[in-house]
């Protein structure tokens, strides 16, 4: 009975998203000062963002007839709009992940005062 309960709990902290996931971080944050956690963080957060980016616009454009590849071709689609995401997170051109990171130390910050 215990275990079930342990397991659902399990299955609904992974569930509740990505908020939840962000306190725990901000507070494993707090009692380790780890910053290089946080920029992971700042990171990852503007992979989603920008993968987002590209798959919306992936979806405005037309589709040929000529060349459907079907399910296959969306799946491969779908990992590559990942991969770009990555790799524009991890170079972080925009400043975006500056600015996730910054904001996110303030907020560590408030929370340790």
């Amino acid at each position: 009975m215990e275990n079930s309960a342990v397991s659902n709990l399990s299955a609904l902290t992974r569930a509740n998203g990505s908020v939840n996931a962000d306190r725990a971080t901000l507070m494993r944050m707090k009692t380790q000062g780890d910053e290089r956690a946080l920029r992971m963080s700042a990171n990852e957060f503007v992979g989603v963002f920008i993968g987002q980016m590209y798959k919306v616009m992936g979806e405005s454009v037309g589709k040929s007839e000529l060349m459907n590849g079907g399910a296959g071709e969306e799946m491969f689609r779908t990992m590559l709009y990942d991969e770009y995401a990555r790799q524009a997170a991890h170079q972080d051109r925009t400043g975006l992940g500056e600015t996730v990171y910054q904001s996110l130390k303030s907020r560590n910050q408030a929370i340790n005062n």
